[in-house]
């Protein structure tokens, strides 16, 4: 049976498509059955589930206290149960954090990323998952996974869709014809679009003008350039970096005339093309 190093050395050419979060194309392409059966493991049920087994695959020896940021409902914390952790402790700042997933080697506090409630050098694993682009204070949030992870300990941390991506609303689903939509017009004018265009929210549970008003609100997305994800880590105290990157998609999504329309805004390519931020780093 490989071990968690040999998964993550035979995935490791899949990173970027790992920086995919809601794209379905990358998740058949990683969950399917063939390439998990060739290397002799069991394929993950969920793309996040993907993500637990490479961020547990960097902690040297047992797998011991996890914290999970931005663990939602606690069903977040399930993987790493599976993967032997000591014990694990999910982080959210919502009310109903932890109330779907219960577990004796699991804990919740309500919290924020940028201010953990817990001593320094806590953790083995602080692992986060399409988190970070919602918190507003990134360089305090990695400040604070960096002074709870122990010495030896890693972080693992995938931002995505990052902001100025072209789905970084994470309505994907809905407007997924209209690239780059949030910084191209105003919250009214794309409720206008919404009504001109006969737009309807595919689960009939919500008008589409609050799906507008949620994807515009300043309050659940930092709307951070991704250039300051990078920086918030090059020099994070007593953190060895294994990986700081930006995930970029490929030039063909943003043809000429979207990227003069978005370069009067002051957006770059590199800017619009940052899907997602990757950073492991080892605590020494």
């Amino acid at each position: 049976m490989p071990s968690l190093i040999s998964l993550r050395k035979a995935l490791y050419g899949l990173r970027t498509l790992g920086a995919v979060p809601f794209s379905r194309t990358a998740r058949a392409r990683l969950r399917h059955p063939r390439l998990y059966q060739l290397l002799g493991l069991q394929a993950p049920h969920t793309f996040h589930e993907y993500h637990c087994r490479i961020a547990a695959s960097y902690v040297r020896g047992p797998l011991g206290r996890v914290l999970v940021v931005g663990c939602n409902k606690g069903r977040e914390c399930s993987a790493f149960v599976d993967l032997n952790a000591s014990h694990v402790n999910g982080l959210d700042v919502i009310e109903a954090t932890g109330t779907e997933f219960s577990h004796p080697q699991v804990s919740y506090m309500r919290s924020s990323a940028s201010n953990i409630a817990v001593g320094d050098q806590t953790y083995d694993l602080v692992y986060s998952y399409a988190t970070m682009e919602h918190v507003q204070d990134i360089e305090a949030a990695f400040r604070e996974f960096a002074r709870v992870t122990r010495p030896g300990g890693v972080i693992y941390s995938l931002a995505a869709p990052l902001w100025n991506s072209r789905f970084g609303h994470h309505k994907a689903n809905i407007f997924g014809s209209y690239p780059w939509i949030h910084l191209r017009m105003t919250e009214s004018e794309i409720t206008a679009l919404c009504e001109r265009e006969g737009m309807t929210d595919p689960t009939g549970r919500n008008d589409m003008a609050r799906h507008v008003r949620y994807m515009m609100n300043p309050s659940f997305f930092n709307k951070t350039p991704a250039a300051r994800y990078t920086e918030a880590c090059r020099s994070l105290p007593g953190v060895s970096i294994i990986l700081n990157e930006l995930n970029l998609e490929s030039e063909n999504v943003l043809d000429d005339a979207m990227f003069a329309e978005l370069k009067q805004k002051g957006y770059t390519q590199q800017e619009l093309l940052a899907l997602g931020h990757t950073f492991v780093g080892r605590k020494v």
